[in-house]
């Protein structure tokens, strides 16, 4: 697993819910830039509201950074998709957000 923290991870709001979308920068010697998407329902499911949505767009980033680096990461794409390719994803980000 890679250390997500050696990255820098900024998220802005493009786009408020129920059909958020977020611009999220991330530094870690080279530079990438992302374009994510959230639903309403999605957020309540993961997070019982219990999280602000860009909280959880950014500990959704520091889980993706765990194993890969920015450059490997899509550049547009909806947090619902992360389940695609980590099925553990939903386990683990609802565990980051508790222990916040």
């Amino acid at each position: 697993m890679r250390d997500s923290f050696a990255y820098t991870v900024t998220v802005e709001e493009i786009d408020p819910l129920p059909e958020a979308k977020y611009r999220v920068t991330v530094r870690n010697g080279t530079t990438t830039t992302h374009e994510v998407s959230l639903s309403e329902p999605y957020w309540e499911e993961l997070t019982g509201e219990s999280a602000a949505p860009d909280i959880l767009v950014q500990q959704s980033f520091r889980f993706l950074l765990s194993h890969e680096s920015n450059e490997s990461i899509l550049r547009r794409f909806s947090l619902q998709d992360i389940e695609s390719y980590f099925p553990e994803y939903r386990e683990v980000v609802r565990k980051m957000l508790s222990d916040m």
